[in-house]
């Protein structure tokens, strides 16, 4: 059993691990004690690794629950407290939502290559603008063919996505660019995702940028606890449903 006071710590760091779902997790503790406080040492041990700035990491957060994916309203907000909380600026908290709504690209990303034999890329080498730079360069290595396809296909929605792309990374007020990498990874790689060619891709970009692999890791860790929205929504209703069964 744990002692009076390491419960106490526990239970003071569920609102950060648990953000909305905090409530359904200590309503829970009161009959299944052993499966909260053993969930809730997992979730801080994927979340407590020490390598990401307390800020960054909860931009992270945020970006798991504003990506499309999971676009969980109630666990926005929460986050977005937390991040101003641990010192991010508005600025930031607007360029993660800014960098998370490009999440849509992945319907072509996904689809151009798995449509090939429908909507084959044309010949010739890519026509994407700024061939020479290094960034565009790893995306045309991830996705060969795709700049192509896009721009003969649709050459107005080609150049408003790169034109989208550059106003969102050239952000003003925005995050360093290796965290904005990182930001993609978390992404790429929300449960509701798995993204894995678009993390890979982002995942090398950051290093690249000067993060270290200790913090790719540590972003890949923080979805290890979304799962616990199944007892932030799943407890809530069962009660509802007992008190209506006249058996709450």
């Amino acid at each position: 059993m744990m002692t009076t006071e390491s419960e106490r710590a526990l239970l003071d760091d569920f609102d950060l691990l648990f953000g909305p779902d905090a409530r359904a997790m200590r309503t829970l503790r009161e009959t299944d004690a052993r499966y909260v406080d053993a969930y809730a040492r997992y979730a801080r041990a994927a979340m407590n690794s020490g390598v990401l700035p307390g800020d960054v990491r909860a931009l992270l957060l945020l970006a798991l629950e504003a990506s499309l994916t999971t676009l969980d309203g109630s666990a926005i907000e929460t986050r977005i407290d937390s991040a101003l909380d641990a010192g991010a600026t508005t600025g930031h908290v607007l360029h993660v939502l800014m960098l998370v709504s490009l999440c849509s690209i992945h319907s072509l990303t996904a689809a151009l290559p798995a449509l090939a034999s429908v909507i084959p890329p044309p010949p010739g080498p890519p026509a994407a603008p700024e061939p020479t730079h290094w960034y565009w360069a790893s995306f045309d290595e991830e996705f060969p063919g795709f700049h192509r396809t896009l721009e003969a296909r649709a050459p107005e929605l080609f150049s408003a996505y790169r034109e989208l792309g550059r106003a969102i990374w050239e952000h003003p007020a925005g995050l360093e660019p290796k965290w904005q990498e990182l930001v993609f990874v978390a992404m790429d790689i929300a449960t509701t995702h798995l993204y894995l060619d678009g993390a890979r891709l982002h995942a090398m970009n950051a290093v690249r940028l000067g993060a270290t692999a200790e913090q790719v890791f540590a972003t890949v860790a923080l979805a290890a606890a979304q799962g616990a929205k199944s007892i932030g929504r799943g407890v809530p209703a069962l009660r509802r449903v007992l008190e209506r069964r006249g058996l709450g």
